[in-house]
This record gives structure tokens, C-alpha cells and sequence, in this order.
């Protein structure tokens, strides 16, 4: 499976790939700490970039700013992709068919509270987006 993402990346120039394998999840037991360094040498091998850590499948849909800053405070060294579903509650996403509606809304203010830009200075992280890395 991982070669099919690998080769569809090459085909549409798409230099990075997720490797969804949440840092700050306890959950998943031994089966999935085997399986994220195979996953990651497999997109390695086939040519993908992928951020040194990842976070958000843990806190989809439940996170405010209280867990953000406990993230940024735990954050390893290295880049880190957050994965997150920032948005206004309008009509077409009432329409849509996703349990993520309400926590959209959630999310977009934790994302722009005071304490979550104090938490990310106080951390010297710095926030880029893809192209700049």
C-alpha cells in the first residue's frame, strides 16, 4: 500500500506525506510503535518527505486551548505537523456529513487565544508552513 502512495506522490509532485502516527497518543500498545519506523523508512525508500513528528489525531474534535498549550509545552524536538479542523459552523458545513461540526468552531479559538501564542513563544516554536521547509 505504502508503494501506491509513494508512487502517486511522484506522479503529482507531492514532495510530502503524513505519517499519521500521533507523538502524543498513549494509545496503540506495541503493534503500532513496530509499525511507525517500518511506515516511515517505506516513505523514505520511496522518495516521500515527512515531518519529524505528528499531532491531532489524538484531540480531533475535542481539543480547546488548554490541550493545545499542553501540546506545544510537549512537543519534541524537530518539525511536527498539527493536524487540526479550524472553521465557522455555516450552512454547508450543517450539510456536510462529519461528526466535526461544533468543534470546529472550538478549534479556531484555541488556535488564536493569547495563551496558545504565549505557549508557542515561550517554546521558541515557530510555525511554517510546507513550503518553507
Amino acid at each position: 500500500m505504502l508503494e501506491v502512495v509513494c508512487r502517486v506522490a511522484r506522479e503529482f509532485g507531492i514532495p510530502w506525506v503524513r505519517c499519521p502516527f500521533d507523538f502524543s497518543s498513549r494509545g496503540g500498545g506495541r503493534a503500532l510503535r513496530l509499525w511507525r519506523p517500518y511506515v516511515r523508512r517505506a516513505l523514505r525508500r520511496g522518495g516521500c518527505r515527512t515531518t519529524d513528528h505528528f499531532a491531532g489525531y489524538a484531540l480531533t474534535g475535542r481539543f480547546g486551548t488548554a490541550d493545545l498549550v499542553r501540546l506545544i509545552r510537549a512537543l519534541p524536538d524537530g518539525t511536527t505537523e498539527f493536524m487540526c479542523h479550524p472553521g465557522r459552523r455555516g450552512p454547508e458545513l450543517e450539510g456536510a456529513r462529519t461528526r466535526l461540526k461544533a468543534s470546529r468552531e472550538r478549534e479556531l479559538e484555541a488556535l488564536c487565544a493569547p495563551e496558545v501564542r504565549a505557549a508557542l513563544q515561550s517554546a521558541q516554536v515557530q510555525l511554517v508552513s510546507y513550503r518553507e521547509l
